[in-house]
């Protein structure tokens, strides 16, 4: 039995008559019905996200829900679905957590909170350690207390609301202002978490032999109460804007899910059942815990726009630009619509920012210092001499009186032409496509040596059979386990040191496009790819190294490669599996170097979506002295 807890119920009550049993209507039509909403639920919310995200960008922005949280939770849980990380074992059980179902939402909800809400962490801090406690107090008290009935219910109450109760009473004799703040507001959200933990468990069971169920419209009642709750609550309590509500709700009802459902709805962990491997957010994209923060999400949004509808707000200021805002994409491809349209008087002049955008951006890449006011555009970089006299061009053209139609057209041209030169100087910088698919492979190696030795041992000692191998629990999770460390290492080096083995070892780092380090959001999205292929060495290389521990038990002889006549299906069978492990390594590496090869800036499809950079590691060389361009 894998523990998960889908809004799902299972099949439909018969009721007996003096023939036989007959299908109740009533109860067909509303498993019918529950069976719909489920899968329903999930793509509307996806189409919600993504028109906060991409319609909505000003609420979304103050939310603290941006593009990298939309990749995260639509194909990145779709992905992560596949990959699962063990956390621990316990009595021959194991417990893991579902990468897209469980992972992504919790790590989600962390940097929502973390973002959204000012401050150097503190309330962050104070939340986590609350609703730990929380979280402890109600798991003790099932061991104290009949797992049902009045008292036990009353005591889980009691022991959810007493940590609120008391950050908001140290709160009121806090003189500091600033930590003052940041006791109410966590106080306010464990009430909120709390409030979740609470009626996700009265709503749930655990069935054996299916998981943690939660009928339809019972797993309505948290995610919704807890979204419009953190959006009419924001301004007073928090001391936020009310879109800041909407990441307080999906963080509330993701939590409160992640204890009510996962942790006090676990069988085994109360005196227990049959081994088994226990997945958190098992069912992926239709978990609860997935779905429920999408839920609040979805409610508080609507209630958010309910409010701003019957009175006027203050609309979130616009993000500043900074010295780097986007590059030269942005610019350049107004100026083609502005070309394109026949506004010549904006085609020229976002023609020549996309240019200096492009000669900035080399800049920061070729370690070159920005030039002092009036200083040529492209003063101290490798550029011929009529690279300026290009640049002085539009900028001349730019300050003149709006001009013909067709000269827009041009000028886009050779704005296009000086974003391309500007790309192309600056390449040197990126790590090469070699480099780049060396550092993957060392990466595997590290990754798959030791994960084949642990595979081998777990089958030798699994039985004699390649059928008791497979069938093994530690061996499968083993196997599953190696998608969701995989994807681990990958993100942690990444995050948290800018590099990876094989990437150190050839002198690489990931940086965002400053050339700072990326933080968790981007890494999350840059790595979500990395799935497939670790996902395919899993599915091939665990069962090939059974195969070489134990052999097929195909000719009845004691098992092993160099049994006699076992030998040729049994090393046909690895040679199988090792062509699966590399053709499903190698497919996705293939749409990465097309990806790599047709891009500037050398993105492959993760880089692109969570906007990072692969780049050689170290001081950039610096430009010759007598490469600077005179001035024009």
């Amino acid at each position: 039995m894998t523990v998960l807890h889908r809004p799902v119920v299972g099949p439909a009550r018969r009721v007996r008559t003096g023939v036989g049993a007959v299908v109740d209507p009533i109860q067909l039509g509303s498993d019918i019905l529950q069976n719909v909403a489920v899968l329903g639920t999930t793509p509307l919310l996806w189409l919600l996200v993504a028109l906060v995200v991409w319609e909505d960008a000003p609420r979304a922005r103050a939310a603290g829900l941006g593009r990298n949280a939309f990749w995260l939770l639509l194909p990145g849980a779709l992905l992560g679905s596949f990959a699962d990380l063990p956390l621990f074992g316990w009595t021959g059980n194991i417990l893991a957590i579902n990468l897209g179902g469980g992972a992504i939402p919790v790590l989600l909800s962390v940097s929502l909170l973390y973002r959204g809400v000012p401050g150097d962490g503190r309330f962050l801090a104070t939340f986590l350690a609350g609703f730990a406690v929380q979280s402890g107090a109600s798991f003790a008290l099932l061991f104290l207390f009949p797992p049902t009935g009045v008292v036990l219910s009353a005591a889980v109450g009691l022991a959810i609301a007493a940590p609120a109760v008391v950050l908001a009473l140290v709160a009121l004799g806090e003189p500091r202002a600033t930590f003052r703040l940041d006791l109410r507001r966590a106080a306010g959200l464990l009430a909120l978490a709390g409030a979740a933990l609470y009626l996700t468990f009265l709503t749930t069971e655990a069935l054996p032999g299916f998981g943690i169920v939660s009928n339809f419209p019972d797993y309505l009642f948290a995610p919704v109460l807890i979204g419009i709750l953190a959006v009419l609550i924001a301004p007073g309590v928090f001391h936020l804007d009310r879109p800041v509500g909407l990441s307080l709700g999906y963080a509330a009802a993701t939590f409160g899910v992640l204890v009510g459902a996962d942790l006090l709805r676990q069988p085994p962990l109360y005196g227990g059942s049959n081994p088994q491997i226990y997945a958190i957010g098992g069912a992926g994209v239709l978990d609860l815990l997935y779905l429920s923060g999408l839920l609040a999400l979805a409610v508080g949004y609507v209630a958010l726009r309910v409010i701003e509808s019957r009175r006027p707000v203050r609309r979130a200021a616009p993000e500043p630009s900074g010295p780097y805002p986007d590059g030269p994409d942005g610019p350049l491809r107004a100026a083609l619509v502005a070309a394109q349209a026949g506004r010549s008087g904006e085609a020229i002049p976002l023609s020549a920012e996309a240019a200096r955008a492009a000669a900035r951006r080399a800049r920061l890449l070729l370690g070159v210092a920005e030039p002092a006011a009036g200083t040529p555009t492209w003063a101290g970089l490798p550029a011929p001499p009529w690279v300026e006299a290009d640049q002085q061009n539009l900028e001349s053209l730019a300050r003149a009186p709006p001009p013909d139609a067709r000269e827009g057209v041009r000028a886009f041209l050779a704005g296009r032409w000086l974003v391309n030169f500007g790309q192309e100087i600056a390449g040197r910088r990126f790590g090469t496509l070699g480099r780049r698919v060396a550092a993957f492979l060392i990466d595997l190696v590290v990754l798959t040596l030791p994960a084949a030795l642990v595979w081998y041992v777990l089958a030798l000692a699994s039985g004699s059979t390649l059928d008791a191998v497979l069938s093994n629990r530690p061996f499968n999770a083993a196997a599953l386990g190696y998608v969701g460390i995989g994807f681990a290492y990958f993100v942690l080096g990444e995050s948290a040191f800018s590099t990876t083995v094989g990437k150190y070892l050839l002198g690489l780092r990931v940086s965002d496009r400053r050339l700072r380090g990326a933080s968790l959001l981007p890494i999350l999205v840059r790595d979500l790819p990395k799935i497939l292929p670790l996902w395919a060495v899993a599915n091939t290389l665990a069962v090939a190294m059974a195969v070489v521990a134990v052999g097929t038990g195909l000719t009845g002889e004691a098992p092993g490669l160099a049994t006699g006549g076992g030998f040729l299906p049994n090393v046909g069978i690895v040679l199988f599996l090792g062509v699966a492990a590399a053709a499903g390594v190698g497919l996705p590496g293939l749409v990465s170097v097309l990806f790599i090869r047709g891009s500037p800036e050398r993105q492959r499809l993760g880089d692109l979506l969570a906007g990072t950079w692969v780049v050689r590691a170290g001081t950039p060389e610096r430009v010759p002295a007598g490469a600077a361009v005179p001035s024009a």
